[in-house]
């Protein structure tokens, strides 16, 4: 059990890093279809985190 909750917290760990690397992404201020980009990308880590009932932060 110890090796799944380590396993769900290295998940949520690669799930946030990467949405908050997106969002640096975005306050660059770059062009629109990269800023979609962005947005598709957050709401699929987003709805990735849900489904595995991960909490971000």
């Amino acid at each position: 059990m110890k090796e799944c909750e380590e396993y769900i917290q290295f998940v949520t760990s690669k799930i946030q890093n990467q949405i908050n690397h997106q969002y640096s992404i975005q306050s660059r201020g770059l062009d629109y279809l990269t800023n979609y980009g962005v947005e598709k990308k957050i709401e699929v880590l987003t709805e990735l985190a849900k489904d595995l009932g991960v909490v971000l932060e």
